[in-house]
């Protein structure tokens, strides 16, 4: 076995995360987009989750206006908000719930690749 591995599958890290974060909240560290397992500790880190379905706030909008989700398409951070804004935003994951064009809804989206 290597014996440079620092983690088995990384799929959990701690991140140095903006003042602020709780747990459930979703969190971008540079271009690692994941949900805060638990609150921002006195050190500025959290454990954060890099992959699961999570419930998250989703805004059906891209960079040309209102645009509905579809199941399965992909979802991208800006500006603190998760929309389907792929020329601007971060990729975050994947909707698995519809979302009307304009509307925002709680949805369960799957995080990462």
């Amino acid at each position: 076995m290597a014996k440079n591995r620092a983690f088995a599958a990384g799929i959990n890290l701690r991140l140095k995360v903006p003042e602020g974060t709780v747990s459930g909240q979703f969190v971008l560290v540079g271009a690692i987009f994941g949900v805060a397992l638990e609150d921002r500790g006195a050190d500025g880190t959290t454990e954060v989750a890099t992959r699961g379905v999570y419930e998250l706030k989703v805004k059906a909008v891209n960079a040309a206006g209102n645009s509905k989700i579809e199941e399965g398409e992909k979802v991208y951070v800006k500006g603190g908000i998760l929309t389907k804004n792929s020329t601007e935003g971060v990729f975050a994951g994947y909707a698995l719930e519809e979302i009307a064009s304009g509307a925002e809804a709680v949805i369960l989206v799957r995080l990462g690749t």
